[in-house]
């Protein structure tokens, strides 16, 4: 889950990178605007967890922490600073698993440990 934040935040400052970088080149230097870049820590409540009975149920005894990586968007910001999203999964949670290879070729493959998890 944290992997899925951190990836999640990782393309947030590459885009912002890419959108500096393409207006200090088209506008020159002297031109380019400031920007300041902020970095939040995002947390998600329990109720939120996706249920998880397999193998492992030892390290995930509240369930595990949904990946919210197919879209985020600002729902508000409150009196006390902190900033509330949107954010919306899709497959359900999933790491990635071993190759496998048929003699020929390899292909990666994916894990997917709540198999019935539905957005």
């Amino acid at each position: 889950m944290i992997k899925s934040i951190m990836r999640i935040l990782a393309i947030i400052v590459f885009t912002l990178f890419l959108v500096i970088s393409v207006t200090v080149f088209l506008t020159g230097a002297k031109n380019a605007p400031t920007v300041m870049i902020d970095k939040y820590v995002i947390t998600i409540p329990e109720k939120f967890y996706i249920p998880y009975k397999g193998n492992a149920h030892k390290y995930f005894p509240n369930g595990i922490k949904p990946a919210f990586g197919s879209g985020l968007t600002i729902k508000s910001v409150n009196p006390d600073g902190s900033i509330e999203f949107y954010m919306v999964t899709d497959r359900g949670p999933n790491v990635d698993g071993p190759n496998y290879d048929d003699g020929r070729n390899k292909y990666a493959s994916i894990i997917f440990p709540v198999p019935t998890f539905q957005p």
